[in-house]
């Protein structure tokens, strides 16, 4: 986090091979990769292993519409906690999930979910404090999430 606030540019180096250089931005906002992008933000990435269908990729309690020329290729899905959107009454789109875990971290809340056997966290405001084991629904926010290639770790963008 320090180097994101202090630098022009960053490098992410892997056990001293370099994964990334770039601006800070884009480290965040653009991985080159599943480390980067699991590495870079606090709480990690969520990533899920997907599937791709017809017409939407399907990764653990999120679904997705595919960018072209995907096919073949096994997928994760990456969502940072910030995206991924609660619904807390439990009505709405997106998946149900469980609430684990409530992380309460001052100026925010950590909901730690369970959505069938994945754990997905999800950052929140810092009154949004449900019990645990209330049922709630989640969803990725729109356009907001990343595809994996599942072998070589790649970020495939748009």
């Amino acid at each position: 986090m320090e180097a994101l606030t202090l630098s022009d540019r960053v490098a992410v180096l892997r056990d001293g091979v370099v994964q990334q250089v770039a601006t800070p931005d884009g480290v965040y906002g653009r991985p080159g990769n599943r480390f980067v992008a699991t590495f870079i933000g606090s709480p990690a990435m969520n990533v899920v292993p997907a599937l791709l269908g017809e017409d939407l990729v399907r990764a653990g309690p999120f679904a997705v519409k595919p960018a072209a020329g995907l096919g073949g290729r096994r997928l994760e899905l990456g969502v940072r906690p910030e995206h991924v959107l609660v619904a807390l009454d439990g009505s709405g789109p997106g998946a149900p999930a469980e609430v684990q875990l409530v992380e309460v971290a001052g100026s925010e809340t950590f909901l730690h979910l369970a959505a069938g056997p994945h754990t997905i966290v999800a950052r929140a405001g810092p009154l949004t404090r449900p019990p645990v084991g209330a049922r709630v629904r989640i969803a990725p926010a729109p356009d907001r999430h990343f595809l994996l290639d599942a072998d070589s770790g790649a970020t495939l963008h748009p």
